[in-house]
């Protein structure tokens, strides 16, 4: 992963040292410490990390192995953007409200299912991203630039966004602009903006909205909608994209409530 370049190398360390790192050239894997998720995860994880840093090897871009670390790679991105992007989204107004805070709570454990650390964990960098001095659209950047060919996982989590931002029924003149943001920066369409929005209003979580419609939109549109939706979601698409397993199950949810929702219009409808 390339990110903006950061900070200084750190001295070089004893051998001993050195056993409990992976320092690795560009092309190889490795965990970049630039950018804004590398100025969150020193941040989070302090002396845990910074006596691990080095300059690679004839580059001056920075590498953390993140085997001694409660994730890998792939998942610590996912849950350091996400819930960054989540902090600045809930202090978009000044204030985060105790109807956002159990928000978060609920994704993080109904909706990501999290365990007790990885819950401490995400609620840690919650409250570090409030205060560096990366912007919502910074995050929002890099999430698009890492998942660019998973359409999905940025629509799911652009409907996160909107869950936490109308978790009081309203949504404030700050975090419409965020929203607006994070939609350009995602390139998801205005309409389809427009129809995950109304889904987080109140009285919007109907069978038709969850599937984009309206009940007065005939059933091949309807059907249109469902096959569409419900191709996107699929969990085997979510697996197949690499999704975090906590993200797939977001997914699987999803998923499900599409379903549910199709088989409910059919039944009112009395097609099969």
């Amino acid at each position: 992963m390339v990110f903006n370049q950061m900070g200084q190398a750190q001295p070089t360390m004893g051998q001993s040292q050195m056993s409990l790192l992976n320092w690795v050239k560009e092309k190889e894997q490795g965990f970049q410490i630039n950018g804004p998720i590398g100025t969150v995860a020193l941040a989070v994880f302090g002396q845990q990390v910074n006596p691990h840093l080095q300059q690679g090897f004839g580059s001056t871009r920075m590498y953390l192995d993140t085997s001694h670390l409660p994730m890998g790679e792939k998942e610590l991105t996912f849950f350091i953007t996400a819930f960054s992007m989540l902090a600045k989204l809930a202090d978009a107004d000044g204030d985060i409200s105790s109807t956002e805070k159990r928000t978060i709570g609920r994704f993080i454990q109904d909706g990501l299912k999290l365990d007790q650390d990885k819950s401490e964990l995400a609620l840690t960098i919650f409250r570090v991203a409030r205060n560096v001095d990366f912007t919502f659209e910074d995050f929002a950047k890099q999430f698009k630039e890492i998942n660019k060919r998973k359409p999905a996982m940025l629509e799911s989590f652009m409907d996160v966004l909107l869950a936490l931002a109308a978790a009081d029924q309203v949504f404030s003149a700050e975090e419409r602009k965020l929203l607006t943001v994070a939609r350009d920066v995602f390139e998801i369409s205005e309409a389809r903006f427009e129809q995950l929005k109304q889904r987080h209003l109140q009285d919007a979580n109907t069978p038709y909205h969850v599937l984009g419609c309206s009940p007065n939109d005939p059933l091949d549109v309807v059907k249109k909608n469902y096959q569409k939706l419900s191709k996107q979601w699929h969990p085997d698409r979510a697996v197949k994209e690499g999704m975090p397993a906590e993200f797939s199950a977001v997914a699987k949810q999803k998923y499900e409530q599409i379903e549910a929702a199709f088989a409910a219009i059919q039944s009112e409808s009395g097609d099969s």
